[in-house]
């Protein structure tokens, strides 16, 4: 499993993580707490664009979804498999 090998301190001098649950259970497994990182994922970055924002705005006027002050959210989402695709241990796709 990949935490074997990711939270051993001799795997590389730092280590970058998406989030504060993955840089905890790395420092759990042994890795120190300054050499985890969060650095979030860069696949989201361009959701601050200000163009994509306007963008989203003028999208939300033409479908008649133009009030501005409601928060929308955006859920990103994949199907979790049953098992594990590298170990074949049980998962949760709950």
């Amino acid at each position: 499993m990949e935490i074997n090998s990711l939270s051993r301190p001799d795997f590389g001098h730092h280590l970058f993580v998406l989030d504060e649950i993955v840089r905890q259970r790395m420092i759990q497994n042994g890795r120190s707490s300054d050499e985890v990182t969060i650095t979030g994922n860069p696949a989201f970055d361009t959701l601050l664009d200000p163009a994509l924002i306007d963008a989203g705005r003028r999208l939300r006027a033409e479908r008649g979804r133009g009030e501005q002050d409601r928060v929308v959210i955006l859920s990103a989402s994949i199907p979790e498999p049953e098992r594990h695709p590298f170990t074949g241990e049980p998962a949760n796709p709950e």
